[in-house]
């Protein structure tokens, strides 16, 4: 029972992600949404970061799953890089053997 009130939880607030940017969800919208109670909400998570973490905890491990990456470095290249138009290696510049991080 515990698992399902925490997914459910989960894929309410993966819903309102749908409707609106993190940084307008609160607490509140996810407690209401899931209908549950604060109590209900606080005993699986810690605040919305921590649902937020759970989620792409939970996403890392269904690719894995299904073996569409084989590694976490599969994972940003093909998930979390496209969407931020960047490479991880954009803020490091080589100088002589020793990468230096720009700044």
């Amino acid at each position: 029972m515990k698992n399902l009130t925490k997914s459910h939880i989960l894929s309410c607030f993966n819903n309102l992600m749908k409707e609106y940017p993190c940084e307008k969800i609160t607490v509140e919208m996810i407690i209401k949404n899931s209908e549950v109670s604060n109590s209900t909400f606080y005993r699986h998570y810690i605040d919305k970061f921590d649902v937020m973490n759970y989620s792409y905890v939970n996403f890392v491990e269904k690719m894995f799953e299904f073996n569409l990456c084989k590694n976490l470095k599969d994972v940003l290249v093909t998930f979390v890089l496209p969407s931020t138009n960047c490479h991880p290696m954009d803020s490091v510049t080589q100088v002589g053997s020793q990468p230096k991080i720009s700044s």
